[in-house]
């Protein structure tokens, strides 16, 4: 699963329309399309710490996990979080739905109130709409966030 995911990082569709996203050091997001041209993303985006890539619910990765969890959510989008040298992403931060945090690979302490939760491969977590999280990535970790209701 990994190589598809990582396709889904180079792909020119999801670049062009401005799917791909890279996070700074300081949790600010930045559309890829709008600072680096596809060339040099493809030759530089292994040195990028933060990648996200939206719209994945096109691609249907959710069906399986929901399924493997016995979970019956309506799905409103999925998105690919890419960490390749560990830390966090996003400040502490509250999503506007439900938020299912799957690990495909590596390992994420999900904090809520500063209490962590280890989330590990194949595992994942729920994380209600509204609560105040900020998530801490292994390096080389891989994940979908699924939103959901």
């Amino acid at each position: 699963m990994i190589k598809v995911l990582n396709d889904e990082i180079v792909s020119f569709s999801r670049y062009e329309n401005n799917q791909i996203i890279y996070i700074d050091k300081e949790g600010k997001d930045y559309k890829v399309k709008n600072e680096i041209t596809y060339g040099n993303w493809i030759k530089t985006y292994k040195d990028i710490p933060h990648i996200k890539v939206e719209g994945l619910e096109d691609k249907n990765f959710h069906s399986k996990i929901l399924k493997n969890f016995q979970l019956n959510y309506k799905v409103n989008s999925v998105h690919l979080f890419y960490n390749q040298y560990g830390g966090f992403s996003f400040k502490e931060h509250t999503d506007n739905t439900d938020v299912l945090l799957y690990i495909v690979k590596g390992s994420k302490k999900v904090y809520s109130d500063n209490h962590p939760i280890l989330v590990k491969e194949e595992q994942a977590i729920l994380i209600p709409k509204g609560t105040k999280h900020k998530v801490d990535s292994d390096p080389d970790t891989w994940a979908l966030s699924i939103g959901c209701e």
